[in-house]
């Protein structure tokens, strides 16, 4: 997921600030989807905040309604919208 700034109300590290951006990892975690955080159906990996998987017979629209909670949440705590990556096809957010 990418990030789209229609305000700037983020901390965000030197680095990130330099380049203009704050990475979409952290914001997800800061805003309370650690790495597992799911149902028995589908979950955030638990190697990588920005993969979602499929724990176990989740459907599209499982993983869709995880991926809408998640952009809601960061939209609301950061005023940041979430966009993903790659451009979805047959489905969207």
């Amino acid at each position: 997921m990418a990030l789209q700034r229609p305000a700037s109300r983020l901390r965000a590290t030197p680095r990130a600030m330099a380049s203009g951006r704050s990475p979409p990892r952290g914001l997800i975690e800061r805003s309370g989807f650690a790495r597992g955080y799911g149902n028995a159906r589908v979950r955030v990996s638990s190697k990588h905040t920005l993969a979602l998987v499929n724990a176990n017979e989740g459907t599209t629209r499982d993983l869709l309604a995880l991926a809408r909670e998640i952009v809601r949440c960061v939209e609301a705590t950061f005023g940041v919208t979430l966009v993903p990556e790659p451009v979805m096809l047959g489905c969207s957010l």
